[in-house]
């Protein structure tokens, strides 16, 4: 059985793969923050492939590459991003191996689990098609994702490169503006009002943004339809 390590913020994004792993056969052990990635953990759990938030508040997707790699050089590091920020990563800075959009498309992950560990795409892409849910979810084409000197089974432009299709840019260029409006830091970093200003407005475009209603919609009808199965 492959051993997948979840480093990941989002209580939901964490829930929603964990489910659907451990129903494609593999084994999963979840961690929410940095600290809690120590070395017995990878020696004793000995993950394959670890998959982490890229760009959180409190898990950083290069730390957690650097830390993992220094204790296990061989696993595999997957990291999590918005589009918006998935075109300006550097792989090789961060140490990773690969990286897709979030929300979460279920194809591309797994597609992008079975080139970095090894897995024959077929076999456990057929086990997908048979849950209940997956003909609800969005073809490969409608993400993205960049996978470290690996060829995508996708059409790409060259090897290490994103597969791009379909871009919402309304929804891109809104996050983009609320990135930029994020406030100065000081010497003791950001001032905490500030902040939980600027994430009420990002929670407020969420809430209003059909788009994400959908996608979060979805993620939550597909996990309780793993849970029946």
């Amino acid at each position: 059985m492959h051993r997948v390590l979840l480093v990941l913020e989002d209580f939901n994004e964490q829930l929603f793969l964990e489910t659907l792993l451990k129903k494609l056969g593999f084994d999963v052990a979840s961690i929410r923050s940095e600290a809690s990635l120590s070395d017995q953990l990878l020696i004793t759990f000995q993950p394959e492939l670890i998959i982490s938030t890229g760009d959180g508040v409190k898990i950083q997707g290069g730390r957690v590459a650097k830390k993992a790699k220094k204790k296990a050089p061989h696993v595999k590091l997957l990291l999590l991003y918005l589009r918006s920020r998935l075109k300006d990563i550097s792989l090789v800075q961060l140490e990773a191996d690969g990286a897709i959009e979030i929300p979460i498309n279920p194809r591309i992950m797994i597609t992008s689990i079975c080139q970095l560990i090894g897995i024959e795409l077929q076999t456990v892409m057929s086990k997908f098609e048979k849950l209940p849910v997956a003909k609800d979810y969005v073809s490969p084409a409608e993400s993205m994702h960049i996978i470290q000197g690996k060829q995508s089974p996708f059409p790409t432009e060259s090897v290490n490169t994103i597969l791009n299709v379909t871009e919402d840019k309304e929804r891109v260029n809104k996050y983009i503006v609320l990135l930029k409006d994020l406030p100065e830091t000081s010497n003791n970093g950001f001032n905490n009002r500030e902040i939980q200003a600027h994430v009420t407005e990002i929670r407020k475009y969420e809430k209003e943004n059909k788009d994400v209603k959908v996608i979060d919609e979805q993620r939550q009808e597909f996990v309780k339809a793993l849970f029946k199965k």
